[in-house]
């Protein structure tokens, strides 16, 4: 097994001790560990706008309004599913992985026609949810492919 930066097996989990006692029960987290993780969470979105909003723009400048609101739905949920998965960030086949889902996209993008018009974001959700789902089954498939030992938490 190949050893990361760190000196740890890559890809495998090292719970920091917050984490350990953020998994035990009966445990209630301070204002600290909860400050700490919603700072967090708004970094993450504010990096997730950060990245939804250039290709917003592309879409609008070359005259593909339509396009635009698909693929920012693509992006967040492949965005959550790969900070949800991490831990394998520096395995070569979780990038493979990502990327082979992300070119799916492609061909809906370009094949499908898109409404323009207004859509309550009720009707949107169930396409997020399932475009997520479809990020951590092959993710966790390949986990389970290629780390055997480690996919079975």
């Amino acid at each position: 097994m190949r050893l990361g930066r760190r000196g740890r097996p890559v890809g495998s989990r090292k719970w920091s001790p917050l984490d350990l006692q953020l998994l035990s029960r009966g445990h209630r987290m301070t204002d600290d560990e909860y400050s700490l993780r919603q700072r967090q969470s708004y970094y993450f979105a504010l990096k997730l706008g950060l990245c939804v909003a250039p290709v917003m723009a592309l879409f609008f400048a070359i005259g593909r309004a339509d396009l635009a609101r698909p693929a920012c739905i693509a992006i967040v949920a492949a965005a959550v599913a790969v900070r949800q998965k991490w831990e394998y960030h520096h395995q070569q086949w979780f990038w493979v992985v990502v990327a082979a889902v992300a070119l799916m996209h492609l061909p809906i993008l370009i094949f499908f026609v898109f409404s323009n018009r207004w859509i309550p974001a009720l009707l949107l959700m169930p396409f997020a949810l399932a475009d997520y789902v479809i990020m951590i089954v092959a993710i966790r498939f390949a986990a389970k492919r290629f780390e055997p030992q480690e996919a079975d938490e």
